[in-house]
């Protein structure tokens, strides 16, 4: 069954496009621990690459980051991927696209009276 799916997504020629999505897996490795805690890609539309941030701080960081980021998840796959990094705030959904775990829902804060 295997061998029949790989011929089938041969002849679709969409081998190509299901190894792009290779950047969820190399994401730690490019970004490191600390931004993957804070950042994570949830979607790659076409080459856009769209990361959710857990807060404006980490906006901002990454805002400045985001070239960097592109230029290595590129040369890490060995072609371009991505030719832009989009990023949104507010975590994506738990077990989201990119694999679930490193965000955590924040509390409201207290209101003290």
């Amino acid at each position: 069954m295997g061998g029949v799916l790989q011929g089938v997504i041969a002849r679709l020629g969409l081998r190509r496009e299901l190894d792009d999505y290779r950047v969820f897996e190399a994401w730690e490795r490019i970004v490191g621990p600390q931004i993957a805690r804070n950042a994570r890609p949830t979607r790659l539309d076409a080459k856009r690459l769209v990361v959710s941030v857990k807060n404006a701080v980490w906006m901002q960081e990454l805002s400045l980051l985001r070239e960097d980021i592109r230029l290595k998840l590129n040369e890490w796959m060995g072609r371009e991927i991505v030719s832009e990094v989009f990023l949104v705030l507010g975590a994506p959904p738990e077990g989201g696209e990119a694999g679930g775990g490193g965000f955590k829902r924040s509390r409201p804060p207290i209101r003290r009276r």
